[in-house]
């Protein structure tokens, strides 16, 4: 499902599947990085660990998700907007090849802004949540109610 809605391909596409839900109010996926992402190279060399930036945007991808399924819009059209990290924190290490457990809950949403709070559960534990603040738009400046991205 991930695939058929979001714009991101691999290696940025940070959701591998939505494992439940309840539309309008919060949703769960997976991501399990892989171990060969040439990323791992440079960060950091001998101890890899995933960039908690990277961490912010599959909380930003799963809630793209999560506005779709509380209302469906023209994914050809329509695209999420990662607009503000009103706060992140960053707890634990997530290295490659851990299961990660997204969660998103839909705080509020005011006309085409979105806010959610997301977070990353890792071996566990609590690894990284945010704050974050999305807009649904419709390409060319217009604001619409139906259509996504992240």
């Amino acid at each position: 499902m991930p695939r058929s809605i979001l714009r991101h391909r691999p290696p940025l596409l940070l959701v591998d599947r939505v494992v439940a839900s309840t539309r309008g109010r919060w949703l769960v996926a997976a991501w399990k990085p892989s171990p060969t992402w040439p990323l791992f190279r440079g960060h950091f060399p001998g101890e890899p660990i995933v960039p908690g930036l990277l961490l912010v945007e599959a909380i930003a991808q799963a809630s793209a998700l999560l506005a779709f399924e509380t209302e469906p819009f023209d994914v050809r059209g329509t695209r999420m907007y990662l607009m503000t990290v009103e706060r992140a924190r960053f707890l634990a290490r997530v290295r490659p090849g851990d299961l990660l457990e997204i969660r998103t809950d839909l705080v509020d949403r005011r006309g085409p802004l979105w806010r959610f709070d997301g977070s990353i559960a890792c071996r566990g534990r609590l690894a990284a949540d945010a704050r974050i603040v999305a807009a649904l738009l419709v390409p060319g400046g217009s604001r619409g109610r139906r259509g996504a991205g992240a």
